[in-house]
């Protein structure tokens, strides 16, 4: 199966399941409990062996660490507008902390800014992109999971209790993180002929777009139009300004500096909702924030992507 055509089964595996996860919404009556199994499930039984399998195969060279350090600038860079913006907005308790979250966290993976580093630079392109994902995946593991456990449980921030977070089983993943990275210097990962990997990482993406579809409801009204223009303004202008000023400054050059620069200007990223719905956090506000951030990217900054990406290409020598 080429490139296009997995892209086009995870965009299946993505709508479908949004869909009916919105319609078995209203029929069933414990749908609260039923979205966050199906996050538990994926988190220990199917995140784990993808997460180790892939670790286990990766090549890393200067461009990758590049690009694996940008993921936490980006989320930095997020971080610093998100709570500017949540003051101007007066946002409080969980609200503020949800818009915060979504602004951290961007859709860097294959369902978004891979592909769309594939579309306009390559299948080279595509596979650097995994290492800003990687990185995301480090912060959200490390630090935003065992964070949210320490807000779901309205305690203070000890360091003590910031390590009960890490050992939960929500953290399961790392266990396939560390393994995969002792593994892979060690023994060569051996080739597997059946798509294994592929059919995981589908049952994944479905099972967390089910979920989101849970937590959507359409809300009528302008009182949200503010938080949604905040973070289009946070997510497509100033996350990625600060981003290609850091590249310029630095010199960072070909695939590196490419790949940064379209990840810096990818939408809110599926997990972040994930991550609210786990914990309890604003669910139904972020999936709104998701929702309406994801439509804008597709309605007005891919198509400038798209138009622009040869001159960018150009710029940093591909």
């Amino acid at each position: 199966m080429n490139i296009v055509a997995k892209y086009a089964v995870l965009q299946a595996v993505s709508i479908l399941p949004f869909i009916s996860g919105y319609y078995f919404r209203c029929r069933i009556k414990s749908y609260e409990q039923f979205r966050r199994k199906i996050i538990l499930f994926n988190l220990v039984f199917l995140e784990p062996v993808v997460i180790f399998y892939s670790i286990w195969g990766i090549d890393i060279d200067k461009t990758a660490l590049w690009i694996f350090s940008a993921a936490f600038f980006i989320a930095l860079c997020g971080y610093i507008f998100g709570k500017i913006f949540v003051r101007i907005l007066r946002l409080k308790g969980d609200d503020s902390f949800a818009f915060v979250l979504t602004s951290v966290m961007s859709n860097t993976g294959f369902t978004m800014g891979g592909f769309v580093c594939f579309l306009t630079a390559g299948e080279k392109a595509l596979a650097y992109s995994y290492f800003c994902s990687l990185g995301l995946a480090c912060l959200i593991y490390f630090l935003i999971f065992p964070l949210c456990y320490v807000r779901e449980r309205s305690e203070k921030l000890k360091l003590s209790v910031f390590l009960r977070g890490i050992l939960r089983i929500n953290n399961f993943p790392i266990i396939g993180f560390l393994a995969g990275a002792t593994v892979r210097h060690y023994f060569a990962r051996p080739q597997i002929n059946i798509p294994l990997l592929d059919i995981m990482v589908c049952i994944l993406v479905a099972g967390y777009f089910c979920s989101l579809g849970m937590v959507f409801e359409f809300k009528r009204g302008s009182a949200e139009k503010y938080i949604h223009a905040s973070e289009f303004i946070i997510k497509f202008i100033l996350v990625p300004t600060a981003l290609i000023s850091a590249i310029l400054f630095v010199g960072i050059g070909g695939y590196a500096g490419y790949v940064i620069m379209i990840e810096s200007l990818m939408p809110c990223a599926v997990f972040s909702v994930v991550t609210l719905v786990l914990y309890n956090i604003s669910p139904e506000l972020s999936g709104r924030i998701f929702a309406i951030n994801t439509a804008a990217f597709f309605i007005f900054i891919l198509p400038l992507i798209l138009i622009f990406s040869k001159k960018a290409a150009c710029l940093f020598g591909l």
